[in-house]
Formats: structure tokens, sequence, C-alpha cells
């Protein structure tokens, strides 16, 4: 069976590769009303080191203690670390962060761009680019973080 996957082209010109578990689980915290809470968690995958494509393969999803709100999620649960620590015992690695939002096509609020800076001067992503993805009501917005020049840039689906 031939797997369905989500390609975006990186500024680098190679591919970040959302794989379908990902986008299921995506669909699953999908914001579908104004009065549902923001969802989110960490990003995990690897570089290929053949291609340099970036593969996200797995992700954290909310836990209890995290800060929900229809406009805001705050990743505060230590669940989140222990699902990085697992990962890497197979393989994938932290590469950026997902949440939701209630919109139908998805921009970064202020908050997201302050929170995006901030990360690409102080994680380390098992990747070139650390990911930065928005789940919206239609639409699946990805951004990256250049790790070398601190730059965010939306990509696109490729098609």
């Amino acid at each position: 069976m031939e797997e369905k996957l989500k390609k975006f082209v990186l500024p680098s010109r190679n591919n970040l590769i959302i794989h379908t578990n990902v986008l299921e689980v995506f669909s699953f915290y999908r914001q579908r009303s104004l009065t549902d809470s923001e969802s989110g968690g960490f990003l995990l995958g690897y570089q290929n080191l053949t291609t340099n494509s970036i593969i996200i393969d797995d992700l954290s999803v909310p836990q209890k203690k995290d800060f929900k709100k229809p406009i805001r999620f705050i990743i505060r649960d230590s669940g989140h670390k222990k699902k990085i620590q697992q990962a890497q015992k197979g393989g994938s690695f932290f590469l950026g962060t997902w949440h939701t939002h209630p919109q139908d096509f998805v921009s970064p609020s202020f908050i997201d761009i302050s929170d995006w800076k901030e990360s690409i001067k102080k994680e380390k992503p098992a990747a070139d680019f650390m990911v930065f993805v928005i789940v919206g009501r239609q639409e699946i917005g990805v951004w990256v973080g250049d790790n070398e020049q601190k730059k965010i840039m939306r990509i696109r689906e490729k098609l």
C-alpha cells in the first residue's frame, strides 16, 4: 500500500516530508469550533543524510498539565520531553513544534513569531531547519527557522 505524505519545499530546495500518521494526529486535534482549545506538541523525526530531506515521522500530543485555551497553548507537561527521549531510541529527534489555530487559513500570531524566534536562538534541532507547524481548519501552514541565519520563512507544499 502506498503511503500518503505531504511534501514541502525547504529554502535549501530539499524536501520536508510529513508522514501520514502525523497528518492523522493533526486532523484529530484540529479545532473544529471557536470554543475548542488549541492543541500542540513537539515534532519528531530526522534529516536524511543522503537527500538532506527533513522527515517528520512522529510527534508529541497535548498532555494533562499543558495550558490549553481557545487561542493559546503552552507545553508544560514533562510527557513531551519523555516522548523525545523515547523517540531518540528509534532514531527520531526534536525538529520543532506544532499547534492548532481556530482559523481556516492560518497565519502566526505575534506570540507565535516571538516564541519561534526565541526557539531558534535556544534550541538545537536535529536538522538544518527548525520546523513550526500551525494546523488550521482547512490548511496546514509550515514555517522553518534557519538555524544559521536565524530567519523564519513560510514554506509551501510541493504539488
